[in-house]
């Protein structure tokens, strides 16, 4: 009987994480060319609970989506290990999906009502 009740705690849990984007718009040190555009994307790409929308090297930005704040802290040491620390960051916090589908549409072309992660 434990069993069920945590295996439905788990699920409304996640079924949570999914509905709740944060997203965050973040100034990096030392983005110049695509190979280094490649790298970050390589090395996020690994975080689970994290979307990246947009690399902007000409403005050195970084857009994403994460689901949980502990996503943004892994997501800002893997930048700082790899050699591109968040020099200043925009957080959106506590967002729910509907709110960003527009902004994810018009930036990185996801579908509507496509799952993000």
């Amino acid at each position: 009987m434990t069993c069920i009740i945590l295996k439905q705690q788990t699920l409304t849990y996640i079924e949570e994480l999914k509905t709740r984007i944060m997203k965050a718009m973040a100034n990096l040190q030392d983005l110049k060319c695509d190979e280094d555009k490649k790298v970050i994307l390589r090395n996020l790409s690994r975080i689970m609970d994290l979307r990246i929308i947009d690399i902007d090297i000409e403005n050195n930005m970084l857009h994403f989506l994460y689901a949980r704040p502990i996503t943004f802290q892994k997501a800002k040491k893997e930048l700082l290990r790899i050699g591109f620390p968040i020099q200043s960051c925009k957080l959106n916090k506590g967002r729910t999906k509907g709110r960003y589908e527009k902004d994810i549409i018009q930036s990185s072309g996801v579908q509507a009502g496509a799952p993000w992660w």
